[in-house]
């Protein structure tokens, strides 16, 4: 199962609240992190994620949730969208092989 490292300063800034390692510890395994270590004088954890979860893969995405689950942010996330100046151009004889193409 693959592991991140989480600095807890860092977690705090984008949750947007104190964390205590001890509360940490019992509320990752119900959003489904198990913890592997713990360092408490660099502040830092490293937790395991199930790989069907790839938003788990960053501290933005861990951080997301957790603002979920302390009832800090909830409902889907509202996404501010622009059009942009950048042109895809595809040549047509790809069609076959690649009949969709997005870019962000």
């Amino acid at each position: 199962m693959p592991t991140i490292d989480l600095k807890i300063d860092r977690l705090e800034r984008l949750v947007g609240r104190k964390l205590i390692l001890e509360e940490l510890e019992y509320d990752l395994q119900w959003i489904g992190l198990d913890l592997e270590d713990i360092n408490e004088e660099e502040r830092k954890i490293k937790v395991e994620y199930n790989p069907n979860r790839p938003d788990f893969s960053s501290p933005e995405g861990i951080a997301r949730y957790l603002k979920g689950y302390y009832e800090i942010e909830l409902g889907i996330p509202s996404w501010r969208i622009a059009e942009g100046d950048i042109v895809l151009n595809v040549d047509p004889s790809v069609k076959g092989v690649r009949p969709y193409i997005v870019c962000g």
